[in-house]
């Protein structure tokens, strides 16, 4: 009812274009009279004459001081305030530089000119240092002291230099006679020093080992390259005699046959071939320590070509050329040889610039006897020599005279020097005054003197004329005090055109004063009369004109509106209807709606609907009050439960395993037979009289079956292989309580059997898409192996595959860990695990360094090897290491063949490059090394990036034969997905085929897998679209409302972001790095409710994700229902935060 009544009321205003436009919008009093209504009129007149004046007197104000002033009330008045606040201007102004004070280059002048005054009377307090009567100085300056100090210049040396000079002239001949110099010019001398201070830095147990070829300067790079590569070839040999006894070793070809032989052999071959028993002889008596088979093969490989690189270096002449005398093979002592070479080429550099005399002095270093020399360095220990290199020759400019020269023409200038003197006295100089001081007193003045000009003639650009007469402190206190009010003005902040103003003539202030007065009446006047309006018509200000302060507004505007209401008063009426309806709704609780309306300045409309969503809205609120859930719910309060409890979990699983390794310490282990022969010790009596052993001489199955119980309760945890356990346990004897088998994939039933029956419980773990039990390693020979022929594997049953027919359902394991980019992983959870593994989202979505990627090469398939594909790894290998020596790299070839001949390059480039050797060293300690295998034994590994070798494509004739060897036979494509899963970071396949030139009509899973790979690798079919849009829409509508938040703030987010079992809810782009997800928004819809347990709901899942490079913004539903506005510019703050650092 109300709402309708207020809605009509409201169309009578619409004629004014509504409410906001309405001539009496402000007007508050509904109840006016008809008698108030004439007085509301007479004082919106009498406050609009009152203003009326008020701007006739701003306007004359404007024409005096010919500039406009502020509009407002309110500005009027701030300005009024700050000029009654102006104090008077001081006594002592200049006030010829008042005016200058209007332009900022006048003002520069003026602080220039108080700074030469500053100046000049510093100059003249030091004065006082140097005479008794600095007045007496000035005024004498001019001549006396002018012609003094001309005097001291001509003769530019004191008495004390004469001396030094007579004491240093004869030294000067003697040292120049010691280098063979016939003419002892300063030149000639400055030469000498310099050679002796060469000499100086040359060792003296070097002298004896100067000889030409070293010094000469076209041997030095020689010289240093030499030094170079003996001193690594050095480092090589050291650390293969620490292995390896020479002296027994065979020549390098003979050692590089052995070491080809034993890479080539297998386990089982390597005991028929007699090369493989000729290389395990030779290390068994050259081989200081016992060498593992498996790294045999590449150490004698090092010893060979340490060999050849020993036989080049020495074979080079220009070495032998460069040392002369001083060359001994390895044994050349390097460093004296290039500390002579270096000392010899920078003494050529420093007694280059001395011209002739250079010669001599080179000559005489370079050859002359060690005793010739210990008499050069003898005369450096003289005072002479010291005077002469650090009183004489740095205060001497002219070279080619001599030292004699210089002594005879300061004799004749002493009788000059004590005339001068003379002069100096008459001026009053102080007796304390050394003589060299007068040259100094002879600056000061002429400093002085110099400044007075400079403040005359910045003065006279300020037309002033400065009066010497008056002291220059009462000048510089007058410049000070106009500048100190001048800033007075400045910080006074009025208009330039007032400021102008004032500053023109001193005298304005006074009449801006009577001005100023005249104002502030007016002022008065005008704030009275719109009182007394604002009174009886209950006026609300920022209704009336837009201000809540109507000082604030501007005068003209302020009279427009009240003439706007005077012009209107038969509008009134309706506009009190309208009042009166507006408190009705008010009081009937329409308040907060009718609030919201006049906030955003919009005419009354549908109010019943905005009546109903205030309503709900409130339910909402109430419901949020009355649930203590809810209501006590916090997003700060629940993230710091959630860290509390990710602290705990991890505290709890450390304390079961400190709580399981309490009761293992606390076991009962059986004490046996300790008494009698070792033949009769059982149990715990054994197994302490063994292990103090080097080699007991009790075999592991002896052990264990007589004290196997002792060391199960010592040890109850056992790794074996299901050899080990046949081998070493006897059946019946030790029992187990759990058999954990992994990798069971691999393991036949038969195998299996012996550990199954001795245990109570068995856990059989494996993946049946990985590697069946095959039979590659039972061949005898690889030799006779044609891996160009296809291979058909009979059907091999695993105990995984035997336990999963009977033991039904098998427990799966989703999540996936390893790949650090879903592309990794994508291709093998399609093909062979029908998108069953849960794939958690990379932020390095579309980054290069990640995913799978495609090198063609145009390489040439033959005899089972693929050599132009082989380098092209190598070289690609070559540059990951230089590249990102932080990153663990694995390659892996589809055959043996191929992954030996990769292997051999890549030797080959340890041995040449030194980034590469560097890379292979710093890895080599780790458990993630650098290694080359097949594709039969790769199961297992995992790298940060995968280089794969498929080896396979056209021959010579550009023929392409459908053999691809394991891959086409039952379980090739469970080789394929081994190969294809060991990456964390990038898979790069190097390949010599593309994916059209496979016909897999009729062949293997393999084939059509590695078919299908290849265009995945070229083509990326199974990755999201490059646009990086998500599969499926919004969760909810919370969800929804933060995605177009982030949206309108410029941020590029999609929504339910994944690969496979696992989307985060928002993903958010970075803006600066393509490719790079910058966060991932977290919401508490069906994802984050959907776990299983806490712990993977509020630990595993954040922490796979931080692992993968995810920073993770959780957002609760309640603060954002709360406060939308302040959540969102957390969730800006924290995204903006990320993108600066």
């Amino acid at each position: 009812m109300q709402q309708r009544n207020l809605e009509e009321q409201t169309t009578p205003l619409k004629r004014f274009g509504g409410m906001k436009n309405h001539p009496w919008r402000g007007l508050q009093n509904s109840e006016i009279t008809d008698l108030e209504i004439d007085q509301l009129i007479a004082s919106l007149k009498c406050w609009q004459r009152s203003l009326s004046h008020l701007i006739g007197h701003v306007r004359q104000l404007e024409q005096t001081v010919g500039s406009e002033l502020p509009a407002s009330i309110h500005d009027l008045s701030q300005l009024c305030t700050r000029f009654e606040t102006l104090v008077s201007p001081p006594t002592n102004l200049v006030l010829s530089l008042w005016p200058k004070l209007k332009a900022p280059e006048g003002r520069s002048r003026i602080k220039k000119l108080l700074s030469e005054f500053v100046a000049l009377l510093g100059d003249i307090e030091k004065l006082q240092t140097y005479v008794n009567d600095p007045e007496l100085a000035l005024r004498a300056a001019s001549h006396d002291v002018g012609v003094s100090y001309e005097a001291l210049r001509s003769l530019g040396l004191t008495t004390g230099t004469i001396v030094d000079i007579q004491r240093c002239e004869s030294f000067s001949n003697l040292i120049t006679d010691a280098f063979g110099i016939a003419t002892p010019s300063i030149g000639a001398v400055r030469a000498a020093c310099a050679g002796v201070e060469r000499l100086q830095a040359l060792s003296p147990d070097l002298w004896q080992s100067r000889n030409a070829d070293v010094l000469a300067e076209k041997n030095a790079d020689v010289l240093h390259e030499a030094a170079r590569k003996f001193a690594a070839l050095k480092a090589r040999r050291d650390a293969l005699r620490a292995k390896w006894d020479f002296s027994l070793l065979p020549a390098s070809a003979e050692i590089k046959q052995l070491a080809i032989a034993v890479r080539a052999a297998n386990c089982v071959s390597s005991f028929f071939n007699s090369q493989c028993r000729r290389a395990r002889k030779l290390a068994r008596v050259a081989a200081r320590f016992a060498v593992p088979k498996s790294s045999l093969a590449e150490e004698l490989i090092r010893c060979a070509q340490y060999l050849d690189d020993e036989h080049s270096l020495l074979s080079d002449e220009r070495a032998k050329q460069a040392c002369g005398p001083r060359y001994a093979g390895m044994e050349t002592d390097f460093a004296r040889v290039l500390a002579l070479s270096s000392w010899a080429q920078k003494t050529r550099e420093e007694l280059g610039p001395y011209g002739q005399e250079a010669g001599s002095i080179l000559r005489v270093l370079f050859e002359e006897s060690p005793s010739k020399l210990r008499d050069i360095v003898g005369l450096a220990t003289s005072d002479a020599y010291g005077l002469l290199t650090q009183n004489v020759l740095p205060k001497i400019t002219n070279d080619s005279t001599s030292l004699a020269q210089i002594h005879k023409q300061l004799f004749a200038q002493r009788e000059h020097l004590e005339q001068t003197l003379l002069i100096m006295g008459r001026i009053g100089i102080r007796e304390t005054l050394p003589l060299s001081g007068v040259q100094a007193l002879a600056e000061l003045l002429i400093s002085i003197e110099t400044q007075i000009s400079e403040v005359d003639k910045t003065a006279a650009s300020l037309d002033l004329l400065v009066d010497w007469g008056v002291d220059a402190r009462i000048w510089a206190d007058g410049i000070r005090a106009t500048l100190d009010y001048g800033k007075i003005v400045f910080d006074s902040k009025f208009s330039s055109g007032l400021e102008n103003f004032i500053l023109s003539d001193s005298a304005h202030i006074l009449l801006l004063r009577s001005l100023f007065a005249e104002l502030r009446h007016k002022l008065r006047m005008a704030d009275e009369s719109a009182r007394a309006a604002f009174l009886v018509g209950k006026i609300d200000a920022a209704m009336w004109c837009g201000q809540q302060d109507v000082a604030k507004c501007d005068l003209a505007g302020i009279i427009e509106r009240c003439n706007y209401a005077l012009s209107h008063p038969d509008a009134l009426h309706d506009y009190t209807n309208f009042l009166l309806a507006e408190y009705a709704a008010a009081d009937a609780g329409l308040g907060p709606v009718l609030a919201a309306f006049a906030a955003v300045e919009e005419d009354y409309r549908d109010l019943l609907a905005a009546t109903e969503f205030v309503f709900y809205r409130s339910c909402a609120d109430q419901l949020l009050e009355v649930d203590p859930r809810l209501r006590n719910h916090s997003g700060a309060s629940h993230e710091q439960l959630r860290k509390q409890y990710q602290r705990l979990d991890r505290e709890y699983l450390a304390l079961r395993r400190q709580l399981l390794a309490s009761k293992l310490c606390v076991r009962a282990v059986p004490e046996g037979n300790a008494v009698g022969r070792v033949g009769d010790l059982t149990e715990l009596a054994l197994v302490q009289r063994v292990s103090g052993q080097t080699r007991p001489r009790i075999s592991l199955r002896e052990l264990f079956r007589r004290a196997g119980k002792a060391v199960q309760a010592l040890i109850p945890c056992w790794m074996m292989s299901p050899m080990s356990v046949a081998q070493f346990l006897e059946p019946g004897g030790l029992e187990f309580d759990l058999l954990l088998m992994d990798e069971a994939s691999q393991i036949r039933p038969e195998e299996a059997l012996g550990a199954i029956a001795r245990v109570a419980q068995v856990v059989i773990v494996g993946d049946q898409m990985q590697l069946p039990p095959t039979p590659f390693f039972q061949k005898l020979s690889t030799d006779t192996t044609d891996e160009e022929e296809e291979m058909e594997d009979t059907k091999q049953e695993s105990v995984l595959e035997a336990a999963a027919s009977r033991f039904f359902p098998p427990r799966r394991l989703k999540w996936h860990y390893r790949s650090e980019h879903g592309s990794l992983i994508s291709f093998s959870n399609e093909e062979f695990y029908h998108n069953a593994l849960t794939v958690f989202p990379s932020p390095h979505h579309e980054h290069p360094e990640y995913g799978v990627h495609l090198s063609l090469v145009d390489g040439i398939y033959s005899a089972g090897v693929n050599p132009k594909e082989a380098g092209t790894v190598v070289k690609a290998a070559s540059e990951f290491m230089a590249a990102c020596p932080n990153q663990s790299l694995g390659i892996v070839a589809v055959n043996s063949k191929q992954a030996e001949l990769i292997r051999e390059e890549l030797d080959r480039l340890f041995a040449s490059e030194p980034t590469a050797e560097a890379y292979r060293a710093r890895w080599e300690p780790e458990l993630e090394s650098l290694f080359v295998k097949n594709l039969e034994n790769v199961q297992g590994d995992e790298r940060d990036v995968i280089f794969i070798s498929t080896v396979y494509g056209k021959d010579g004739n550009g023929n392409f034969y459908h053999r691809f060897g394991p891959i086409n036979s039952l379980y090739g494509h469970r080789r394929l997905n081994v190969l294809f899963t060991r990456a964390k970071k990038r898979v790069v396949v190097f390949s010599s085929m593309i994916p059209e030139d496979i016909q897999d009509e009729n062949k293997h899973w393999g084939v059509r897998a590695l078919k299908a790979y290849l265009q995945y690798a070229r083509d990326g079919h199974y990755t999201l679209p490059k646009g990086g849009r998500s599969a499926e829409a919004c969760d909810s509508e919370f969800e929804e409302w933060v995605l177009q938040t982030l949206r309108t703030n410029g941020f590029d987010a999609v929504t339910q972001f994944g690969f496979a079992g696992y989307r985060i809810d928002i993903a958010v782009r970075h803006p600066k790095r393509p490719g790079i997800f910058l966060c991932g928004v977290e919401c508490d819809g069906a994802t984050y409710h959907s776990a299983r347990s806490v712990r993977e709901r509020d630990r595993l899942r954040q922490e796979v994700l931080e692992r993968l490079g995810w920073k993770i913004y959780r957002i609760w539903s309640t603060d954002w229902f709360r406060n939308p506005a302040l959540q969102t510019k957390n969730l800006l703050e924290y995204l903006n935060r990320l993108v600066v650092n």
